[in-house]
């Protein structure tokens, strides 16, 4: 669950960047609807959402009528790295609920888009299962 919305926020974005007069309020609207939809969706997550839907308003409005082929850098040049944080709090989230080899992936990636840092470097799920494993 924690990867597909991640995922959908990525898609949000790019969809925006490509097709803003599509994503007006009502659509916007409709989207965290969508999203939502599960009622057991903790309120970190959906809070992480609303911030995910805001952001899109946000880059909405300031899409150019010809923005840049890479979607990705036209969110980072419009709204910045704000705009990646509601997805990394989902796969946080996520991780700290049960940790699996995609979030620990997908998470390594997240944060680096973030923080611009490196987490976890060369060092794989498992040996890091065995690392916390020793801890407790």
């Amino acid at each position: 669950m924690y990867l597909r919305l991640a995922a959908a926020i990525d898609a949000l974005y790019e969809d925006v960047v490509n097709r803003p007069a599509q994503f007006d309020d009502q659509r916007l609207a409709e989207w965290i609807a969508e999203q939502t939809a599960d009622t057991s969706i903790a309120k970190p997550v959906a809070k992480e959402l609303r911030r995910a839907m805001r952001m899109a308003r946000k880059l909405r409005d300031k899409v150019p009528s010809d923005p840049d082929n890479d979607w990705r850098r036209t969110v980072d040049e419009l709204v910045g790295v704000a705009a990646w944080r509601p997805a990394l709090g989902i796969v946080q989230y996520g991780f700290e609920e049960g940790p699996n080899q995609e979030l620990f992936e997908d998470l390594k990636v997240r944060l680096r888009e973030v923080t611009f840092d490196r987490w976890m470097e060369g060092v794989d799920f498992d040996e890091w299962m065995a690392g916390t494993d020793q801890d407790t």
